[in-house]
């Protein structure tokens, strides 16, 4: 007897299950790990992969040598008196280079597009040629003979003629500044660099000319025994601020000190001139007042004592004057 058969419906969903049973196997299958490629960058930006790039990095070009523009080469530069017309087409090929025209210059090896324009010397300021303007230099300027320069660190300095000193010089003129004069006893140098007799001043000039010391100490102005006293009491160290804070100019200063090589004599001709321009107003306390701002305050208390007791000078301890 025939088994029955098995119906087509059973076979359908037989292979229906198979399907199924596959499908889920092959969502259950663990994933396999996917890892990002990030390509690698050095901290300063190159890439390590790139050996171009790295040998760009890390060319230098010897001293007298410039990088190319396309940074894959030196070229030599150009030397003093020429300019770069092209650069070089590879490391062992030359950059050309062409000589400056009339004119111009460049002065140092360089790596120039053009040359430099020389400079004009300024008749108007009475400048003249020292040296012409060679393709290797520029243009030097400067003033004639007996002339010097004012404002000599500018390119627009003015020349003038030096003063001629009938009575000598206490410094001779130079290219950068005029002579100072030697006058006469009874004369005064002006601030125009002339000697003119006293009994013709008039003004502030007549501050420069000397005049007998008659005062009292303490009334209008210190005689010579007071300011001999002064001088042995300051520190030498300090001296020229001291004589500044009273009002004196560096000019005078300058003059002074070259008029009189004596370290003392030259003190005691700047309190001198200080007396002679501040006139009632050159007291010892006006003296006391500047060594105490100069926190000098023992200095101050020494004149003053020195003064009193017409003892021989003590120098101030240093502990006076720090």
């Amino acid at each position: 007897m025939r088994s029955p058969a098995l119906p087509r419906t059973s076979l359908g969903t037989v292979i229906l299950i198979f399907v199924c049973v596959l499908t889920k196997e092959s969502v259950e299958i663990t994933p396999v790990p996917y890892r990002l490629q990030v390509p690698r960058v050095a901290l300063d930006g190159r890439d390590p992969s790139n050996p171009l790039r790295r040998e760009k990095k890390q060319m230098h070009c010897q001293l007298g040598q410039y990088l190319h523009p396309r940074k894959t080469h030196c070229c030599m530069r150009c030397h003093a008196g020429t300019y770069k017309a092209k650069d070089c087409d590879g490391p062992d090929q030359a950059t050309v280079c062409l000589p400056c025209s009339n004119g111009t210059f460049t002065a140092v090896d360089n790596t120039m597009s053009k040359c430099f324009q020389c400079k004009r010397c300024r008749t108007a300021l009475q400048q003249i040629v020292e040296t012409p303007c060679t393709p290797k230099q520029d243009t030097v300027c400067g003033c004639q003979k007996n002339q010097y320069r004012i404002d000599s660190d500018s390119e627009y300095f003015q020349c003038r003629n030096c003063s001629s000193c009938a009575d000598g010089t206490i410094t001779s003129c130079s290219k950068s500044k005029d002579a100072i004069c030697r006058c006469k006893p009874q004369f005064f140098l002006s601030r125009s660099n002339i000697c003119k007799p006293c009994n013709s001043c008039t003004g502030e000039d007549c501050l420069l000319c000397p005049s007998p010391v008659t005062t009292s100490p303490t009334s209008s102005g210190p005689n010579p025994a007071v300011l001999y006293t002064v001088v042995d009491h300051v520190p030498p160290s300090r001296w020229k601020e001291f004589v500044r804070r009273l009002g004196l100019s560096d000019y005078d200063l300058e003059r002074i000190e070259l008029e009189h090589r004596r370290l003392r004599d030259a003190q005691y001709e700047m309190l001198r001139l200080w007396k002679l321009q501040t006139g009632h107003a050159a007291t010892l306390e006006h003296i006391s007042r500047v060594l105490n701002q100069m926190e000098l305050s023992g200095c101050s208390d020494a004149v003053q004592e020195a003064l009193l007791n017409q003892t021989s000078p003590q120098p101030c301890s240093l502990h006076n004057h720090l």
